[in-house]
């Protein structure tokens, strides 16, 4: 595991669930919080603050890690958590509310928004980027979805004014919790 920011030490202590032969190469000084360092050490990851040099490897496969005072550590794999940012304006423009600190915007457990009927889901509301996530978090994301049309449905009698398999008529949509003719 590369990197000593809060993200990257936090990604560490997950790695541990996979594996207990992890490194963390900080690349220079640590910056994560008393807390967590404290759990790094509590867990005993070997922490190496050495500047990284270079990877070394034969063709596509990693063989080690090269340190700047010349120390080599044999590595197989090298984990990473690169920084994360929204590449799209269109939640800021929505009035979507962002969370401290990791720039991902604020949504609750059922991945909605303080914006009435916008969900975020995946690398855009989590600071975690694991495309299993991302698709369980989506999943997530539509079932909610449906879920507050059919209560919007529900509420205004569309589920009872059209033809079964037919769509809701659009002038029976509303987004938010006052659905109206």
């Amino acid at each position: 595991m590369t990197g000593g920011n809060q993200d990257s030490v936090d990604l560490a202590i997950e790695l541990l669930l996979w594996s207990k032969d992890l490194v963390l190469c900080t690349n220079g000084p640590i910056t994560c919080d008393r807390k967590t360092l404290e759990t790094v050490g509590r867990l005993d990851i070997r922490v190496i603050e050495t500047p990284i040099s270079r990877l070394e490897g034969n063709g596509n496969k990693l063989e080690g890690i090269r340190f700047t005072d010349g120390d080599f550590l044999l590595r197989s794999a090298l984990f990473f958590s690169p920084g994360q940012y929204q590449r799209s304006p269109l939640a800021e423009q929505l009035g979507c509310e962002f969370c401290e600190g990791n720039n991902c915007i604020q949504c609750g457990e059922d991945t909605a928004t303080n914006i009435p009927g916008v969900y975020a889901a995946g690398n855009a509301s989590r600071g975690v980027q694991l495309v299993m996530a991302a698709a369980a978090e989506g999943m997530q994301a539509a079932f909610a979805i449906n879920s507050a049309l059919l209560e919007a449905d529900a509420a205004n009698n569309a589920l009872r004014d059209h033809e079964p398999g037919q769509s809701t008529p659009a002038n029976r949509i509303t987004p938010g919790d006052n659905a109206v003719d």
